[in-house]
């Protein structure tokens, strides 16, 4: 039950918990409660839900329709990341320059593989 206080010093003892409320009464984060809780009954109008005490107990113990699993819930599905590949441009002259973003290296080479030929002095 959640005691409210009235004017006057007057207290008030209600079953509705607001959304927050209900979350830390499920021990679960706001937008976890949020994710999990769009199909459970609630009081309230459009734009303010309330959730009764008792339907959340009985949502935690699974008797309801509505699945209360937060461990699954909890960590998202990550992609790894893609490394990003190294550009190769070739010149009119068939040297192919290569640079790599990732180790920021790049070097040149001629469009058949082999080394630059050396240039005399």
């Amino acid at each position: 039950m959640k005691k409210v206080v009235v004017k006057e010093g007057k207290t008030v003892h209600t079953p509705w918990l607001r959304p927050s409320e209900a979350a830390a009464y499920c021990s679960i984060s706001r937008t976890l409660f949020d994710k999990l809780a769009a199909g459970l009954p609630h009081g309230g109008g459009r734009t303010v839900r309330i959730y009764h005490v008792n339907v959340l107990d009985d949502w935690i113990a699974g008797r309801l329709d509505v699945p209360f699993d937060p461990a699954e819930e909890e960590a998202p599905v990550r992609r790894p990341r893609r490394r990003r590949e190294a550009i190769e441009l070739i010149s009119r002259s068939g040297k192919v320059f290569t640079y790599d973003p990732v180790t920021k290296k790049g070097g040149t080479r001629n469009a058949r593989g082999a080394a630059p030929p050396q240039t005399e002095d």
